[in-house]
């Protein structure tokens, strides 16, 4: 099945792409598309970030559809 991934800020910077296409086995979770993505990229995997899936935010446990849109947000700070 094939999966969306937006990255933003530092991720995006990080990865070298606002997005990713992934494909992924039927059945696959949000953890382990997270950790797929992090051995492609060494220094992602000691980023802190939140997930969201189709908008709505969710845990790695979260089950993945065909055509399904995963974004990993960093933390947002201001001032």
């Amino acid at each position: 099945m094939r999966i969306r991934v937006l990255v933003f800020a530092e991720l995006r910077e990080l990865l070298g792409a606002p997005e990713l296409a992934l494909e992924a086995r039927p059945g696959a979770t949000v953890g382990e598309v997270v950790a797929e993505i992090a051995s492609r990229h060494e220094s992602f995997s000691r980023r802190k970030f939140s997930t969201a899936l189709n908008r709505r935010y969710a845990g790695p446990e979260a089950a993945l559809r065909d055509g399904d849109e995963l974004a990993l947000i960093p933390p947002v700070s201001g001032g």
